[in-house]
């Protein structure tokens, strides 16, 4: 098996790939949270982000898989980050490249895969989005199309980190060039140590101030407002306190540190005092805070709605899909439990998830929410929120929209399952009910029957009103048949005019018997068609059953049987099966 062929400018992507600082990172829920994403998104079991590093492929997220780390030349990443666009691998097995990986061969016994890569700025490609399957299979256009949506996504998340790398290296910089003023004074508030700070700042000698009082090195103003913070710390406290000022044109942020110093019998001497130029830290946090709004923006533009809850079940971050999915604004949702975004009967059902979550334990669920835009369809998933001690102090929240997804799957279901021109139950869905009812009979006891229906001479209905008059028939014919039996019993079309009425708790001949002739009453009065009256019947065979364990078929062919036994008897009538 050979690997992945590299590239002529391996040196600098590794490089740029050492320079994001992203390898053997520590997890981060949103990245675990965009594999989720696409996992779910293809309908795949494993998901990852991977980092093609010089002798193998890292996972800085993943979902499926168990492993943190694999062999480079295993890697099908490896080969996506050698082409520009995205790879598609329908069948490993069948792929000359591939059929002979050992993730192909053993676990996780990969046949499906499907890789974006994802590049630095400079276009180098870094590593790859993919998502695999255990099975050959084929993405669709909307899910290639999310794939790419959100391999762009973690490109602009590398980008940021990479910037938040460099800001953070140039204020390490400053502190080293920027060293704390130190000053010791002594029980007459004179200055007996001062560090060369002092010095730079003063634009002298820091020695020229040993004897000054700390009053003539502040100023009178200055002095004024930290003095009652000296006097706690000569009666014996550590003070911690921050302030700022206008110094040569510009405003000078400060934390000042006050220590008491004490003799051997504990008494306070003096004091030291120290005090650090916060100004670029003060900066810096506004910058970090600008960095927020952009993952915020970043946050906003992911296709679901992603939250932070703490241990008291209280909203206190959410993006900006959680107005479109609750219909309400984020000032009613962010700081404002749970339980009264939700309403009681919601809370109660997401509660144990929320619990397992704060227990360290992913949680997947699925709800269906009464909002202000409709009923609305959501998958979500809690996932641990760890300090840098590990202990879980909140939840990451991922909730997907899949309102549309649960519609289409509704309409082909019932394409899938029902008769188009008369909504009735149709083959399929008939033997799904005739099971359902063994199982049932199994467990209660208790007589079936089937009772199997045509319309008598229905061709010649067909050949004199039209085919848009048969159809009419057809669909009245079965308002009649629902009309006359139970809720409770299925009704079917099987093809062309055949019909079949499912009976369960049947007590004998007798209900059944009943069942038919209330039918055949049912179909005599005429349809009005088109200001023409049409005029139809029908034959019934009824087949009873005693045992659960008869299939479908041969109770269809004895009831099949009787009903030619009824046409044959002049039709408009009904006949029993024998047993």
């Amino acid at each position: 098996m050979a690997g992945a062929a590299i590239a002529e400018n391996e040196a600098e992507r590794l490089a740029a790939l050492v320079a994001t600082g992203l390898l053997d990172s520590e997890h981060e829920a949103v990245f675990d949270a965009i594999v989720t994403l696409a996992a779910t998104i293809c309908a795949v079991p494993m998901a990852a982000i991977s980092l093609i590093d010089r002798d193998r492929q890292w996972f800085k997220a993943s979902v499926g898989i168990d492993v943190s780390e694999t062999p480079r030349e295993d890697a099908f990443c490896a080969h996506t980050i050698l082409r520009p666009e995205p790879m598609e691998i329908g069948d490993a097995c069948a792929d000359a490249r591939f059929r002979d990986n050992r993730m192909v061969l053993g676990e996780p016994h990969v046949r499906f895969y499907a890789g974006v890569p994802l590049t630095a700025g400079d276009g180098l490609a870094l590593g790859a989005l993919c998502v695999v399957d255990r099975e050959p299979r084929q993405l669709d256009q909307a899910q290639r199309s999310s794939l790419r949506q959100l391999a762009q996504v973690i490109e602009r998340l590398f980008a940021a980190r990479v910037q938040g790398l460099r800001q953070q290296q140039f204020i390490v910089r400053i502190t080293d060039a920027m060293p704390a003023l130190i000053l010791y004074l002594d029980h007459e508030e004179r200055v007996r140590f001062a560090n060369a700070e002092l010095g730079r700042r003063a634009g002298g000698d820091a020695a020229r101030v040993l004897g000054w009082t700390f009053r003539e090195v502040c100023g009178p103003g200055l002095y004024q407002r930290i003095e009652p913070q000296l006097r706690r710390a000569q009666a014996g406290e550590d003070v911690d306190f921050e302030g700022s000022e206008q110094l040569g044109g510009r405003l000078v942020h400060y934390h000042n540190h006050y220590l008491p110093d004490r003799d051997e019998q504990g008494r306070v001497r003096g004091v030291f005092a120290l005090t650090f130029d916060v100004s670029e830290q003060r900066e810096a946090e506004i910058a970090a805070r600008r960095a927020e709004r952009r993952l915020q923006l970043i946050a906003d533009n992911l296709p679901g709605a992603v939250s932070i809850i703490d241990r008291d079940h209280i909203y206190r971050f959410n993006s900006a899909e959680y107005e479109r999915v609750l219909g309400r604004p984020l000032s009613q949702i962010t700081d404002h439990p749970v339980r009264e975004v939700h309403g009681e009967a919601v809370y109660a059902q997401v509660r144990p998830h929320l619990e397992r979550a704060l227990g360290g334990e992913r949680s997947s669920f699925e709800l269906a929410l009464q909002t202000a835009r409709g009923q609305r369809f959501l998958r979500g998933t809690y996932v641990p929120k760890r300090d840098d001690a590990g202990c879980v102090v909140g939840v990451f929240g991922l909730i997907l929209d899949q309102t549309e997804l649960k519609q289409a799957e509704d309409r082909l279901r019932q394409m899938a399952e029902y008769d188009a021109l008369t909504g009735l139950a149709n083959r399929y869905r008939l033997y799904d009910e005739i099971a359902a009812s063994a199982a049932r009979a199994r467990r209660h006891g208790g007589a079936r029957a089937l009772l199997y229906l045509d319309i008598d001479k229905f061709k010649a209905i067909n050949d004199r009103h039209g085919h848009a008059g048969g159809d009419a028939v057809l669909v009245e014919f079965a308002r009649r048949l629902k009309a006359t039996v139970r809720a409770t019993d299925t009704v079917a079309r099987l093809a062309g005019d055949e019909f079949v009425v499912l009976l369960e708790e049947v007590h004998g001949v007798a209900d059944a018997s009943h069942v038919a002739e209330a039918l055949v009453a049912a179909m005599q009065p005429p349809l009005n068609y088109q200001d023409q009256e049409i005029a139809f019947a029908t034959s019934i065979g009824v087949a009873l059953s005693h045992d659960a364990g008869e299939g479908a078929d041969p109770w269809l062919q004895r009831a099949d049987g009787a009903l030619y036994a009824a046409k044959a008897a002049g039709r408009g009538s009904w006949r029993l099966a024998a047993a």
